[in-house]
């Protein structure tokens, strides 16, 4: 009792001092930001006209990232007087300044207006150096907007500029911002290469910001290869350069990063801490696109806390945020987990509602190109019909010939449409037909492979009961190892451990009288797999068994088999069973 009470105490003492330690650096860094913020403001009531709009533009860029309405205020304010005095380049700073306190209140489509024109007049200066960055700052707003084939041509542009003025501070951004790209299309392979190429050239000129970045990209990269051990090794090196530089905004991703890999190793108290610390940070710096992420990852522990009426508080405060800033990705997020969290309270209609449009969004992100055209179709379809109504007012004595043409064009129109619509149904009923025919091929698939194994199974006892004599005075001495792996292969396959559902790697080492790594590294050395993959490979066996026995199919829903082969709940088992076997657990019973 009194070893676990020290335990907590020494927890709770952890925790307090990070917390004291991020207000300190926090303070720290708001006081030295101040002090500058304060001697620009006192230079200003004292300089000349002809230099205030370049103090302007200074003062702009130090409110930056936390105050992007007051860096908006500031660099309006020069550029007004840059306009008057006719002085091009701080206009062009000024538009810079703008476009990227946009960006950070997530107008983008106004940023970018923003950049273009501050691009157009550095380009009369041949200004290639704030050309370079420019392209970049539009890089990441394409990106944003989920437009990554726009964004890769930006970055890559801007890579050359800074390649050809030997920029090595650029070359690195670029090249981190370019794994960013091939990140997001799960090309991790090239991802990591890029954020590793920009991480070396960061250590080179010693550039903390940059190499804060690249170390947390390519955790990132880590995290999304289950590598959780390395995703969290890098993710902590991240944090505490940006606690060094007093970066903000930076401090807050990373400590959300943080409460991601504890959420997936099934540590939600720890995972909680991280996120409360990073939502606390997002709030102080107004920041409200970090703070719906970390409102919707809050929300998302307490569901698997099994608290869903506190899970959806938090969910319904990230949504009102998201759709304030019309932030499509943070919307596809909340409607995914109010789904989920829909599921797991039994009220499947909402879930369904919920999931829908869920798919619905996450579609139009991916055809956003397709609408433009449409959109740009049904202009141009307007700006002719408005033509040929004024037409029709100059030429009246031509009325009757015009409607005629129209009538005919509409028929034509229809005709085509109706042409269309009977391929377009057609094209679909065969790729149903195409889709059922895979579905019953897996399904049968699925089932053979159930079959062999079995068979596999029943020859390789009789070979060992066959050869048991002869072996055992021929064989050396077992290892720990062999001893383990035996013990193993009769818990899992005559004792069926694996159903149940609260089989901890922890505590399926005890029943094989070892720890949890050894356990992790036999499974990984012999098997290639993960602890969680390897024994939900087992259960998803067990309820294909189960489901091809139809008599059991009669008796028992799916979530009641489910359940009696080791899963916790309906949706984790639907998604597992889907990643082994390709198709949902209902095709597989309606095709089998």
């Amino acid at each position: 009792m009194n070893r676990n009470r020290s335990k907590k105490a020494c927890l709770v003492g952890r925790q307090a001092l990070i917390i004291i330690l991020i207000i300190v650096t926090c303070t720290a860094s708001f006081a030295q930001n101040c002090n500058k913020i304060d001697s620009l403001k006192n230079l200003l009531k004292t300089v000349n006209k002809n230099k205030k709009a370049k103090l302007l533009n200074e003062l702009a860029k130090a409110y930056l990232p936390d105050h992007p309405e007051k860096t908006k205020k500031n660099a309006s304010l020069a550029l007004q007087l840059a306009e008057k005095q006719n002085n091009r380049i701080e206009q062009a700073f000024a538009l810079r300044h703008i476009g990227v306190a946009l960006y950070y209140q997530s107008k983008y489509e106004e940023a970018l207006e923003c950049y273009n024109n501050s691009i157009r007049i550095f380009k009369k200066f041949d200004n290639k150096p704030e050309i370079a960055k420019l392209l970049n700052n539009t890089g990441a707003t394409y990106y944003e907007l989920n437009n990554y084939k726009d964004a890769l041509v930006y970055y890559q542009k801007s890579l050359k500029i800074e390649e050809e003025m030997k920029d090595k501070g650029g070359i690195a951004s670029s090249l981190n911002n370019i794994g960013i790209i091939y990140k997001e299309l799960y090309n991790y392979e090239d991802a990591l290469k890029y954020y590793k190429k920009s991480l070396r050239i960061n250590e080179e000129i010693r550039d903390k910001k940059g190499i804060a970045f690249s170390l947390n990209n390519i955790g990132i990269v880590y995290k999304k290869l289950n590598n959780y051990e390395a995703a969290l090794e890098y993710y902590k090196k991240s944090l505490k350069i940006k606690e060094e530089i007093k970066n903000n905004n930076g401090i807050a991703s990373s400590l959300n990063n943080i409460g991601v890999i504890y959420k997936e190793l099934n540590n939600y108290e720890a995972a909680l801490v991280y996120y409360q610390k990073s939502l606390k940070i997002h709030e102080e710096i107004k920041d409200k696109k970090g703070v719906a992420y970390s409102l919707n990852n809050i929300g998302d522990i307490y569901n698997k806390l099994g608290k869903f009426s506190k899970a959806l508080l938090y969910f319904d405060k990230s949504l009102e945020i998201a759709e304030s800033l019309n932030t499509k990705d943070i919307i596809i997020d909340s409607y995914e987990l109010y789904s989920e969290t829909y599921s797991a309270t039994g009220n499947y209609k909402k879930a369904f509602e919920y999931y829908k449009q869920y798919i619905a969004l996450k579609d139009s992100v991916f055809s956003l190109e397709t609408y433009k055209q449409i959109a740009d179709m049904k202009t141009k379809y307007e700006n002719e019909k408005k033509d040929k109504q004024i037409q029709s007012l100059e030429y009246e004595n031509n009325i009757k010939t015009i409607k005629i043409k129209h009538q005919k064009k509409i028929q034509i129109i229809y005709i085509i449409i109706l042409i269309i619509t009977g391929a377009a149904i057609t094209i679909i009923l065969v790729l149903l037909r195409k889709k059922n025919k895979a579905y019953k091929f897996l399904v049968l698939k699925n089932l053979d492979v159930l079959s062999k194994e079995k068979e596999l199974k029943n020859n390789k006892e009789e070979l060992k009961n066959k050869y048991q004599n002869k072996s055992s005075q021929n064989t050396i001495r077992k290892t720990e190892k062999e001893k383990i792996l035996n013990k193993m292969t009769k818990l899992l396959e005559t004792d069926k451990i694996y159903c149940k559902f609260d089989l901890t790697c922890e505590k399926f080492a005890k029943q094989l009288s070892t720890n949890r790594f050894y356990l992790s590294q036999i499974i990984n050395e012999k098997f290639e797999k993960n602890y969680s993959d390897f024994i939900n490979e087992y259960r998803v066996k067990e309820v294909m068994l189960m489901l091809s026995d139809t008599l059991k199919t009669k008796q028992f829903s799916i979530e009641t088999i489910a359940k009696e082969a080791g899963f916790k709940n309906i949706s984790s088992f639907n998604r597992i069973f889907k990643k082994y076997t390709g198709i949902t657990p209902s095709v597989f019973v309606n095709k089998r």
